[in-house]
Formats: C-alpha cells, structure tokens, sequence
C-alpha cells in the first residue's frame, strides 16, 4: 500500500471491513455476526500492514515511520479492542458449550479472534516502537547538522537502521515473554513504552490462557 496514502487508512479501511460483514449478514446471530466482523478486522489490517512494509528498509522506515504508527490513543483503543474482543468470544463459547447452543462455526471464530486480535496488538506497538526509533532527536546539536534519530533500541549485530522486522521481533518478543530477550533499552522514553507494552501483554496473556483452557475443558466436556 503506497506510503503517501492518509493516516489511519489501514485501521478506517480494516474498519469498514469488519462494520460492512456484520451488518450484511443480517441473518446470523449477533454473536456470530460480531465475531465474524471481529475476525475480518483484525485479517484486513494485518494483511495491510505486510503489504506496507514489504521489502521496505530502515532508511524507508525513517522516511516514513509516521505512515504507520496509528498514535498512542487509536493504539491504545484497538488494544483494548482486542482485549475485549477476546474475551467476548471466549465468553460465549463457553456460554454456548453449556447450553449446547449457538452455531456450529461459533467455536472456530472465537478461537481465531483471540490469537488475531493478539496479533493486532503487537503489530500495531511495533510501528510505534519504529516512530520513536526514527524520530528526529530533540537536543541542542540536533539544529547544528543532519537530524539525528532519537534512537532508544540497541538491536545486536550490524542493526544500525532496524528494518521492519528488527521492530517486530521486539514487539512479539515483549508479547510472549514479557521481557526484552537481546535488544537494549537505552533511553527513557523506549522504557517507558517498553514497560506499559509489558504489562498489557503480561495480564493479556495470563487473563486470555487461563480462559482459553477452562474453554477447551468445556467444549470436550460438551462434546
């Protein structure tokens, strides 16, 4: 997807992907219907943002790193988003294995949601992180010579200008471990966003596993 394309039109274009499928498909149960919206969100902007950073380097990335970070609030609602996605349709699930009610496919769409929305979640941190990576640093030799990057992430290896991927390796690391595995913090600004991204994936992972496995127990015990 071109670089020059608005602001936020992945997460509008994501958006009306997933609003369209749940009000067209008047004919399914409500929960379906937002799971099935819910899923094709989370589809449509992840596929949108691998086309976007396809074969795109780091020296692309500081030229553009505004293109893709979604800003702190949207950030913060879509991670919200797809907490409460996540347990809404685990929720149900379980609802509907008591009750021996609800569709078929009811069970599959919840199940996709938790690890999409996830997904989502991390993608959309590690073009942050990249924002803050690139972002011209704000000190008194900055006005002096070429703007210098704020820089923050000390990525091992010949890692000079991270690339895509370097940012979400360290987003997806952050998300299943909650730790920094090899790459150094080295401002406090990184930290800061470093230890918010940590909590939400430590109570996010903990909330979505426990819940995850007391489904599974209800579907085979349903079943």
């Amino acid at each position: 997807m071109p670089a020059g394309l608005p602001h936020h039109i992945r997460f509008h274009g994501a958006f009306a992907v997933g609003l369209a499928a749940a009000l067209l498909l008047a004919g399914l149960p409500v929960t379906d219907r937002i799971l099935i919206g819910a899923d094709l969100f989370f589809i449509t902007y992840l596929s949108a943002m691998a086309l976007w950073m396809r074969r795109r380097s780091g020296d692309d990335l500081r030229d553009h790193f505004a293109d893709a970070d979604e800003g702190v609030t949207l950030i913060v609602a879509m991670a919200l988003g797809a907490v409460t996605c996540s347990l809404y349709a685990i929720t149900q699930t379980l609802v509907a294995a008591r009750t021996l009610d609800g569709s078929p496919w009811r069970p599959v769409l919840a199940l996709a949601a938790v690890p999409l929305g996830w997904a989502m979640v991390h993608t959309v941190m590690a073009f942050h992180y990249a924002r803050l990576f690139y972002a011209p640093a704000m000190d008194e030799g900055a006005a002096a010579g070429p703007p210098r990057d704020s820089g923050g992430l000390d990525f091992p290896g010949d890692c000079a200008e991270p690339a895509p991927w370097d940012f979400l390796y360290y987003s997806f690391a952050l998300g299943m471990s909650a730790q920094t595995s090899d790459t150094a913090i080295t401002t406090t600004d990184m930290r800061r966003v470093t230890l918010a991204h940590s909590v939400l994936s430590f109570f996010y992972n903990a909330v979505i596993v426990a819940l995850a496995v007391s489904t599974g127990m209800a579907l085979v015990q349903g079943g």
